[in-house]
């Protein structure tokens, strides 16, 4: 019996120290984001109605997936990213019903001294730029700057098909080469490139600066004939030829309180030399309160098209985010709404979040 309790013994050791020395050179984490929220809804309409529901995603989309490194030598590292959306409140995959499984990320790259080389869906700089540079950071359900620029079907668009720039953008473009440079003297780029045929080729960048509070961006992105629904589903004077959004934003930390700023512009070519445009700002803040911070943004857009009379859509949220740990936090947030033509509409939420 001792005789085998040694081995088992043994046996054990050698399996932790070989784990041991396995996990010195590649590691996998399973991650994610869990947000669900009790909400009176109502965004701009000419309906002017509002929804009371629990969602997902209010202050970040719920989200899931795997990520890992593998260690090369020499500086040289491998690593991926796999990693979807969730709707927690119905348990459904993806932001939407069409939505692929793995829509945020699937990648794989090499990461070195000189940068890092990713293939696959990937994120792209310029939404990372306007995460970054605003107090509510990834929510596309209560923060002004992404409901105006990244979420499809916008009040500001309801008279026309496909929803403005959301129609084309997203968060995360397919057949991606992405380069991310190292920071160097508090510099760093960014390019994404698309190379999925000769039409709908994206060209993503960033070039971003840093030291202590203070952090600058200019980002941006261009869409050559953009891949949308053909007629009647999106009407022949809204199949869009192209797209090109530039931004730049830009946040301050006194300590006390935290500024941000970002001005966004984002020009459609449409058929028979039309075109449209769409002018963003947001102005936020961000101060310490207690065991959380107090959240304040407000975005301003103007939409001007060939032919048309300029419409404009404000948006103002005002939020509370409380930490329980470093991990789990519960928040609450006002938002109000009004487009040129629409009845306004107010919203308020609570909610939980819990990062894994």
């Amino acid at each position: 019996m001792k005789k085998h309790l040694r081995r088992l013994t043994g046996l054990a050791a050698g399996l932790a120290a070989s784990f041991g020395t396995a996990h010195a050179q590649s590691n996998v984490q399973l991650y994610g984001v869990m947000d669900l929220y009790v909400a009176k809804r109502q965004l701009a309409s000419a309906s002017g109605d509002s929804t009371t529901i629990v969602g997902s995603g209010g202050m970040t989309t719920s989200q899931w997936g795997f990520r890992g490194q593998e260690d090369l030598g020499g500086g040289l590292k491998a690593v991926f990213d796999v990693s979807g959306f969730i709707r927690a409140d119905t348990g459904d995959t993806g932001r939407f019903p069409s939505d692929p499984m793995f829509s945020r990320t699937t990648m794989v790259g090499l990461q070195a001294p000189w940068g890092t080389l990713r293939l696959g869906r990937i994120t792209t700089p310029n939404f990372i730029s306007t995460i970054r540079l605003n107090p509510f950071g990834d929510s596309t359900t209560f923060n002004p700057i992404t409901l105006h620029t990244y979420v499809g079907g916008q009040p500001l668009d309801a008279a026309i098909a496909s929803g403005g720039p959301a129609g084309v953008s997203d968060s995360a473009h397919n057949h991606t080469i992405a380069y991310t440079s190292p920071m160097l003297g508090g510099f760093s780029a960014a390019l994404n490139v698309s190379a999925s045929g000769s039409d709908d080729r994206r060209v993503g960048y960033s070039l971003t600066y840093g030291s202590g509070p203070l952090l600058v961006s200019f980002s941006g992105e261009t869409i050559n004939h953009p891949t949308l629904p053909p007629p009647p589903v999106v009407p022949a004077g809204n199949q869009k030829q192209g797209q090109d959004t530039a931004q730049l934003g830009a946040s301050y930390d006194f300590g006390a309180v935290k500024l941000f700023a970002q001005w966004s512009q984002t020009r459609i070519d449409l058929p028979l030399a039309a075109s449209r445009d769409h002018k963003t700002v947001q102005l936020g803040a961000s101060a310490p309160m207690g065991a959380g911070n107090l959240l304040l943004s407000v975005a301003n857009t103007t939409r001007s098209e060939t032919g048309a009379p300029d419409t404009k859509r404000t948006t103002w949220a005002l939020g509370y985010d409380h930490n329980l740990s470093k991990r789990t936090d519960l928040y609450a947030v006002l938002m109000n709404d009004r487009v040129t033509g629409l009845k306004s509409g107010s919203s308020v939420a609570v909610g939980v979040r819990h990062r894994f």
